[in-house]
């Protein structure tokens, strides 16, 4: 059974909505290790089939807290963001030949 999880985030691009050809990186603030615990139930149905239901709990926020100069003034500015972490449910179902 696997109870934790860790990530590295390699690259990341975002995408504007009236825009799609037009792609920008939006992640300099976000931070690039995830880390979190997982759970789940596995069932096997007969000989060939497989049924998983897990749960992703991450324990680290997407991003943190930053300062940066503002671009008119130069000043540097706190920036306070609202703490976002990933949690997912996974449900799986797989089929051994």
């Amino acid at each position: 059974m696997k109870w934790g999880q860790a990530g590295y985030l390699l690259s990341a691009n975002s995408y504007h909505s009236s825009d799609k050809e037009k792609t920008f990186t939006a992640f300099q603030h976000t931070n690039k290790i995830d880390a979190g615990l997982t759970g789940g139930v596995g069932y096997r149905l007969g000989t060939h089939l497989v049924a998983d239901l897990r749960y992703y709990y991450g324990m680290r926020p997407l991003r943190e807290n930053y300062t940066a100069a503002d671009p008119q003034t130069g000043v540097p500015t706190y920036f306070r963001v609202e703490k976002w972490y990933n949690r997912v449910w996974l449900v799986n179902l797989t089929y051994y030949c």
